[in-house]
């Protein structure tokens, strides 16, 4: 499989690559751990996404944590309010949840598909949510939050 130079064994996950300067980035967000979806991913790789997922930089198997936070807990940079700098998303939590469960890791995607469900319960189809407190920010009403409540649901109401 090629991977163009995107996977960072330091970090244990994929990372964007800056379009000017051709580095790649050294911070860890949800977008690394994305390529979970795809199905041809080497068990190797998804076992390194899936332990920097679990680590401290995610902690996605913490009950602390709601979904899969868009940067890395432990980075000084990290802001559960600012932008795409902490918060969690309902729409990325649910790629790397259906990419875990394609690959077998069916525990950790019912948690993060609970974590979707808690988030809404409690915060209503806001467009992302702190990660730590469950609070809902951004718009009220979000349509790919929407989205991916429906197809939550619909996949808890589908018989094992």
């Amino acid at each position: 499989m090629r991977r163009d130079g995107l996977w960072s064994e330091r970090l244990g996950m994929f990372v964007a690559r800056d379009a000017r300067t051709g580095q790649p980035h050294s911070e860890r967000t949800v977008a690394g751990l994305l390529p979970l979806v795809l199905p041809g991913l080497p068990e190797p790789l998804v076992a390194a996404l899936v332990a920097t997922l679990t680590g401290d930089a995610f902690r996605a198997e913490d009950d602390g944590v709601y979904g899969v936070p868009s940067f890395d807990l432990t980075d000084p940079r990290y802001d559960a309010q600012r932008y795409w700098r902490g918060p969690t998303w309902l729409n990325t939590t649910w790629l790397v949840a259906r990419g875990l469960r394609s690959h077998g890791h069916h525990e950790l995607a019912a948690k993060l598909n609970m974590d979707i469900l808690r988030l809404a319960e409690r915060a209503g189809l806001r467009e992302y949510f702190n990660p730590t407190t469950g609070s809902g920010h951004g718009t009220d009403d979000f349509s790919w939050s929407a989205a991916v409540l429906i197809d939550v649901l619909a996949d808890l109401s589908e018989p094992s």
